[in-house]
């Protein structure tokens, strides 16, 4: 597991399979987290598998796993009702906020403390509205209705407090010199997009690979 190996505390993945879990079965404990949430969302916001390392690494299931059938999302209704339940979970969020006294002075202290909230509350849109995102290998098309919705609201959101030095740090890799068409509307989506999302360009994708590993080491 290249990215959890160095250091990466969350994983999201928009493919249903868990391959990334069980890359290496000895090292890796499977659960499924969050069977009666404290809020009403929907269960594919909680579905994540749990890595044995040091930071406890979780991979988050955006769309739902093979483990529950239940949870996995496709389809215009489906992705519709998805993101009303991203709505409940913003909704969430911001009482938590309140409820926990936050104020913008202590945001990346709050950012730390809500990896450890306990199972049944945390979810991958309170930690991806919170902390830093890059995208690796992810095409991110117009398609994928929830994903953008969601980058928009992290965008907005976060725009209140760039006055205190915190902006949205939002990243995509993308082939500079690829010649795939949907390379080409990621990247003119993205400059059209509100959602501030980065560009992070690279010449190929074992170049893009190599820049992403070492800096990571250097964390």
């Amino acid at each position: 597991m290249i990215c959890a190996g160095l250091g990466v505390h969350s994983i999201f993945t928009i493919n249903f399979d868990r391959t990334l879990a069980y890359i290496n079965n000895n090292d890796i404990n499977v659960i499924t987290s969050c069977s009666k949430p404290k809020f009403v969302a929907h269960a594919s916001l909680f579905r994540h598998a749990t890595i044995n390392n040091q930071m406890n690494s979780r991979i988050w299931y955006l769309h739902g796993d093979t483990e529950s059938p239940s949870t996995i999302k496709l389809g215009v209704r489906s992705y519709g009702i998805y993101i009303r339940s991203l709505n409940t979970a913003f909704k969430a969020y911001r009482k938590y906020q309140k409820k926990e006294s936050f104020s913008a002075k202590n945001y990346r202290a709050w950012c730390l403390s809500l990896r450890n909230l306990e199972t049944s509350l945390l979810n991958w849109f309170w930690l991806g509205i919170s902390s830093p995102i890059i995208f690796l290998g992810c095409s991110l098309p117009k398609e994928e209705w929830p994903l953008w919705w969601f980058l928009h609201q992290k965008s907005r959101h976060l725009i209140h407090y760039k006055k205190h030095g915190i902006e949205n740090i939002s990243y995509i890799l993308i082939n500079i010199n690829s010649e795939n068409y949907w390379t080409s509307s990621l990247r003119k989506g993205i400059l059209e997009a509100p959602a501030g999302v980065k560009i992070l360009p690279c010449i190929g994708w074992e170049d893009g690979w190599n820049r992403f590993i070492n800096s990571m080491k250097k964390i």
